[in-house]
C-alpha cells in the first residue's frame, strides 16, 4: 500500500477501511463489496467501482455516509464518541470527518480469546490460493494452536512438494492426507487429528481477516452452552458478471449483527425456523467444541461435496447442535474473503450442487430423525413459498434481469436431493462393505 497526497492508496485485497485512518483510494478491476470497520468491528459494505479513476475519497466518503451512518452513529455513541458534546444522536456522520478520520476508542473492546484452537484446512491440490490461506493464517493476531492441513487427493495434489516451500510461513502446518473423497471425509479427518479444545474450519480459497480467529472464538468463552460459532463471508471481488450474479443469489454474508441461535429462548427469523439453516452460517468460516463434535460422529459423511448429495453437510451439522440443546453465536467480526467462481459454467454448477444439498440434507433429517417428520411436513408450504416467492427473503436481492436459468437449475437441484441421497448411502454401505 502506496500514499497519494496523504491517503493510502489500497490496491489488492482484502478491500477494507477502518474509519479512525484517512479513507484510501482505492484501485483494480470490476468492483468490490468494501467492508467498512470502527475500532476494528465490521459496520456493513459499500459497493465499490474500483475502475474508475473519478471515484476518489470524496465519493467514498459520501458513499459510506450515506449508507453506513446509522450503525456508525450507533457505534459512536456506544463508546461516548458521539462527537464535541453534541447529543449521541446528532447527525455527526459527514463525508468530511470521514475522509480525515473518526476518533479512536481505547475502551472499545475487540473479540479476542485465550483458548486453543486447532485449524483445519481442507485442500485437493496445491494452489496459490491455498498458500495465501496459509500464509494468513501465520498472520493471525492470536495464533491456531496448530494448523491441520487434510488433502483430499494425497496422490495427486502436489501438496507435499508445496509444503517444502514455504518461506513465508514460521511453521508448516501438520499434513494429514485422507484418500477417501469428499468434503466431510477431510473435515473430520482433520477433527480426529485436532489436538485442541476448539477445532475451526475453513477452506483452501479464502483470505483471512488477522483477527479472524479471535473474533471467531471468542463466543466460546460465554460459556459451555456455545457449541459453535460462524462468521462472516464476503467477496474476495466481483469482477464478473457471474460473481455478481452470485451475489444476487444471496453470496454467503449472514449480515453484520451478532447473534445467538437455539430452540428456546433465541430462536431465529422465519416460520421455517430451524430448517432455514442457512442463517446461522457456512461450513468454511466456522468452529465447534472438539469434544461435541466427536461426540456427534462429526460432519455426516453421506452429504458434502464429493458425494452424489454434494453439499447439505454443514446445514446438517448446525440442526445437529440446535438439536443436542447447543448455541450457535454468528460473530460477524470473524471475516474471510471468498473468492466466487468466475464464470457462469461454474455458477451453474455451483447452484445445482447447492439446490442438491439442501434436498439431500432435509431427505436425512426426514429419514433419519423421527421427531422432525411432523415439523418438516407442516412447514412444507412456507418453504416453497420461501423457494418461489419472489419476495421472499431468500430471494430479495435478485432483480428483474437475474437469469431464470439459475433459479430453475437450483429447484432441479432440490428435487433431485433425495434422490441423490439415496445415491449416497447405497455408496457408503458398498464402501462399509467393501473387502
Amino acid at each position: 500500500m502506496t500514499a497519494l497526497d496523504g491517503h493510502p492508496v489500497l490496491s489488492a485485497p482484502p478491500y477494507q477501511v477502518e474509519l479512525t485512518r484517512p479513507l484510501p483510494l482505492l484501485r483494480g478491476t470490476g468492483s468490490v463489496d468494501l467492508l467498512v470497520k470502527l475500532h476494528g468491528h465490521p459496520l456493513g459494505t459499500v459497493r465499490v467501482p474500483l475502475d474508475k479513476p473519478d471515484f476518489d475519497v470524496s465519493r467514498l466518503a459520501q458513499a459510506i455516509a450515506q449508507r453506513l451512518a446509522n450503525p456508525i452513529r450507533e457505534h459512536l455513541a456506544g463508546d461516548d464518541l458521539a462527537g464535541d458534546g453534541s447529543a449521541a444522536d446528532s447527525p455527526v456522520v459527514d463525508a468530511a470527518r470521514l475522509e480525515a478520520g473518526l476518533p479512536d476508542s481505547q475502551s472499545c473492546r475487540r473479540p479476542s480469546t485465550s483458548l486453543d484452537v486447532s485449524v483445519v484446512v481442507t485442500a485437493i491440490e496445491a494452489s496459490d490460493s491455498l498458500r495465501r490461506t496459509l500464509a494468513a493464517l501465520a498472520r493471525q493476531s492470536t495464533p491456531p494452536a496448530e494448523v491441520l492441513l487434510v488433502d483430499n487427493r494425497p496422490t495427486t495434489s502436489g501438496i507435499p512438494a508445496m509444503l517444502e516451500d514455504l518461506p513465508e510461513l514460521p511453521e508448516p502446518p501438520r499434513y494429514v492426507p485422507e484418500h477417501r473423497k469428499g468434503l466431510s471425509y477431510a473435515r473430520n479427518a482433520g477433527l480426529n487429528a485436532a489436538r485442541s479444545e476448539i477445532v475451526a474450519f475453513t477452506d483452501d480459497d479464502v483470505l483471512l481477516d488477522e483477527s479472524w480467529l479471535d473474533a471467531l472464538a471468542a463466543p466460546f468463552e460465554a460459556g459451555p452452552e456455545i457449541v459453535c460459532s460462524s462468521g462472516l463471508i464476503l467477496p474476495l471481488v466481483l469482477a464478473t458478471g457471474a460473481q455478481l450474479l452470485f451475489e444476487e443469489f444471496g453470496g454467503f454474508s449472514k449480515g453484520f449483527e451478532m447473534r445467538r441461535f437455539d430452540l428456546e429462548k433465541h430462536r431465529g427469523d422465519g416460520p421455517l425456523y430451524p430448517f432455514n439453516a442457512g442463517q446461522f452460517g457456512s461450513g468454511a468460516n466456522s468452529a465447534f467444541r472438539t469434544s461435541f463434535l466427536r461426540e456427534i460422529g462429526g460432519f455426516d459423511e453421506m452429504l458434502g461435496t464429493g458425494t452424489p448429495a454434494r453439499g447439505g453437510e454443514d446445514l446438517d451439522l448446525f440442526l445437529e447442535v440446535l438439536g443436542h440443546g447447543g448455541t450457535i453465536v454468528y460473530q460477524p467480526a470473524a471475516v474471510l474473503w471468498h473468492e466466487h467462481h468466475a464464470d457462469m459454467a461454474q455458477l451453474e454448477k455451483q447452484l445445482f450442487a447447492y439446490g442438491v444439498g439442501l434436498g439431500a440434507m432435509l431427505t436425512k433429517r426426514l429419514v433419519t430423525r423421527p421427531e422432525e417428520r411432523r415439523q418438516i411436513f407442516r412447514k412444507a408450504p412456507e418453504g416453497l413459498r420461501y423457494l418461489l416467492g419472489t419476495r421472499s427473503e431468500k430471494n430479495a436481492r435478485k432483480t428483474t434481469s437475474y437469469p431464470r436459468r439459475l433459479t430453475l437449475l437450483e429447484l432441479a437441484g432440490v428435487a433431485t436431493g433425495p434422490i441423490a441421497y439415496a445415491r449416497s448411502t447405497r455408496a457408503r454401505s458398498r464402501r462399509s462393505w467393501a473387502p
